[in-house]
């Protein structure tokens, strides 16, 4: 899996950049992810919610994209990943060819 992470107007984080490919492995290792972008920027939001995080995954073809703001990046990085992990499930095929039977 190729993964891409950018910073817009948002010095660059050694943590997030770690935390990110952390949580695309695990990711990795479940689905058939080709390739991985992710965006951090900061917006003028008066809610305090102003730290933003997009993700967008490429599936043989098929293209999937979660973004969330929080009032942290780590925050919304979780959110991002949680909803990413949502719609993997519902859209996407496992790596394994187990099939469960549930009884």
């Amino acid at each position: 899996m190729t993964i891409n992470i950018q910073f817009g107007r948002v010095p660059f984080s050694e943590t997030l950049t770690e935390y990110v490919i952390s949580k695309l492995n695990r990711l990795g290792s479940s689905y058939r992810v080709n390739k991985a972008q992710v965006f951090f920027k900061k917006v003028n939001a008066a809610a305090g919610k102003d730290k933003i995080c997009e993700m967008r995954l490429d599936l043989s073809g098929k293209g999937i994209t979660a973004v969330s703001s929080e009032s942290s990046f780590e925050k919304a990085l979780r959110e991002t990943a949680e909803n990413i992990e949502k719609l993997l499930i519902t859209k996407a095929a496992p790596t394994t060819g187990d099939l469960l039977v549930e009884a």
